[in-house]
């Protein structure tokens, strides 16, 4: 099944070939060229770009379910700088903390993760924990949810089918509320895998984000939405205030010099026939001008409408003269990091970089092998608006609930581009198909 799969249109040695070269792409390719990466990022946009209309962010609004705020503040936060803040927030911590997770692995930091907040519980402060049923939880969360339930802490798991995923919620959501006043989101789960790496650390690389402001409502919304589907019995849970949608005061908002906390907070639930990170990403696709560059695990184009109408729309920015789309995309990772033996990961590599080199064959998009297990999902249209959130480029977007944060923010926009220049310098061209 595995070697049919593998065969598609082009001759199996020619694919296994190009697997094998992105694999092993750390002793075989070069780095792109600084010249390179200066021209990408070069392209600044114009007054009047799309993003910065009242028609398309009300028409996004509409499409998506969501609002558009402003006045929040907003930093990255890459590798271990999440892990290390999380505990501190957690120690700081004084009414509340909401959490979901797509896993916690019971090894180092998870237990520390565990005893901090047990150590918050035991100061009255309220939490609830929820996080993915299924194999992801008996497989890597070992006593942890349990010792946290012994004392005292609210722990839902979500329900969980290995068949079927109708009217199932399989939860992908990364959010982390402290005292409904902050929040940190984005690719990172808990374990010492997410947490421990270091800038200099070559074995993981994820990106979160913190953030405060107005968009809080929005995220505390998206838990509590999450906490009623994993325990609907449960009451206790209070309701924050209407969302309001002020779409009278984006322009406003939109002309600002520099753009300061414009963002929306976007969420998804394919239980319910909704695939709405899905679709805020192509509207901004179909409006981005020149650049587009993000991160996937593993990206697989094909298979539904969903990835199929977000690839087209992706593909379209290339056809316009001096446009340029960049995938960052995991390769030596696969067999170099402490995810998974090497052996495995080379299996799992294979399996993975078939479906990148169906989506990339006959596009004209750039692709480039991360060094490091790549788990990062960081979405950057026309260097100008940032989407920072759970969301991977594949199959599992039909699946998992996922959410993103969107934002235009001139401070923030300097962050991504510091940290996408730093990504590329360290990854390995991909060869073309």
């Amino acid at each position: 099944m595995i070697a049919l799969s593998l065969t598609g249109c082009h001759s199996l040695q020619h694919r296994l070939s190009w697997i094998s070269s992105v694999l092993n792409s750390a002793s075989s390719a070069k780095h792109p060229s600084q010249a390179e990466i200066d021209d990408f990022f070069a392209f600044a946009p114009q007054e009047g770009h799309p993003f910065l209309t009242t028609e398309f962010q009300s028409h996004v609004d509409v499409r998506t379910n969501s609002r558009l705020t402003v006045g929040n503040q907003i930093d990255l936060l890459p590798n271990a700088q999440s892990g290390d803040l999380k505990l501190a927030l957690i120690d700081k911590a004084t009414t509340s903390i909401y959490i979901t997770t797509f896993q916690i692995v019971c090894d180092e930091v998870g237990k520390q993760f565990t005893e901090a907040l047990i150590s918050a519980a035991k100061r009255g402060v309220e939490i609830r924990f929820l996080v993915t049923g299924g194999p992801w939880t008996w497989a890597f969360s070992g006593n942890c949810p349990s010792k946290m339930r012994k004392n005292g802490i609210e722990v839902a798991t979500m329900p969980y089918s290995y068949i079927t995923n109708h009217g199932v919620v399989q939860l992908h959501d990364k959010i982390f509320i402290i005292d409904s006043s902050l929040a940190i989101v984005g690719g990172q789960n808990i374990g010492t895998w997410y947490a421990k790496k270091k800038e200099a650390d070559g074995n993981f690389r994820d990106t979160d984000a913190i953030v405060s402001g107005p968009v809080i409502e929005d995220i505390r919304a998206r838990f509590a939405m999450l906490w009623r589907f994993a325990k609907p019995s449960d009451n206790t849970l209070k309701k924050g205030p209407p969302l309001k949608i002020e779409r009278e005061k984006y322009a406003s908002w939109l002309q600002m010099k520099p753009l300061k906390g414009v963002c929306r907070f976007v969420s998804q639930t394919p239980s319910q026939k909704e695939f709405l990170v899905f679709e805020s990403y192509r509207l901004h696709a179909l409006q981005t001008q020149k650049r587009l560059i993000f991160h996937s695990l593993a990206l697989n184009a094909f298979g539904s409408p969903e990835q199929e109408n977000l690839w087209r729309s992706f593909n379209d920015i290339s056809k316009e003269p001096g446009s340029e789309i960049f995938l960052l995309t995991n390769g030596p990772g696969f067999i170099n990091s402490d995810m998974m033996p090497s052996w495995v990961g080379r299996i799992v590599g294979y399996y993975f970089l078939n479906s990148v080199y169906d989506s990339l064959k006959g596009t004209a998009v750039k692709g480039f092998a991360y060094p490091a297990w790549l788990h990062s999902k960081v979405y950057f249209f026309d260097n100008l608006a940032i989407g920072i959130g759970s969301f991977n480029f594949d199959e599992t977007g039909l699946v998992w609930t996922e959410s993103t944060l969107i934002c235009l923010d001139t401070e923030l926009i300097k962050q991504t581009l510091r940290m996408f220049k730093s990504d590329l310098a360290s990854s390995y061209n991909i060869k073309a198909i």
